[in-house]
């Protein structure tokens, strides 16, 4: 068992803070929010296959910010480690944490949209 078959995709309580109304609004903002992570974490996923640390030190910055403001704490926490290897430009260290990358890019991806499906 690894630590995110433990620790939920999202941080439930804190995504209701912010769009426990489910109006309209919210429901506009849901997808809007869904949407830009969605383009984020494809974004990054290139950024990781081409080396280019400074794209990445960007990219997992925002990513980071992005995933962490509506309770993706697992993917911002990855987001995070990468940015803080590509600043240290450290290759080796961002290469070692794409298969982690990949498994909570997807697993938040998946989480918003079932979300946006039981809304």
């Amino acid at each position: 068992m690894t630590t995110h078959d433990l620790v939920p995709a999202i941080d439930m309580e804190h995504f209701n803070e912010i769009f426990g109304g489910r109006g309209t609004s919210e429901r506009e903002l849901l997808t809007t929010v869904s949407t830009g992570i969605t383009r984020q974490v494809s974004e990054m996923a290139t950024h990781l296959r081409s080396d280019n640390l400074s794209a990445i030190t960007d990219a997992s910055h925002k990513l980071k910010g992005s995933a962490r403001s509506v309770g993706l704490t697992p993917l911002g926490d990855v987001c995070e480690a990468i940015e803080l290897a590509a600043r240290a430009c450290e290759a080796d260290a961002v290469s070692g944490f794409q298969a982690r990358f990949q498994v909570e890019g997807d697993r938040a991806c998946l989480a918003l949209s079932e979300i946006q499906r039981q809304l």
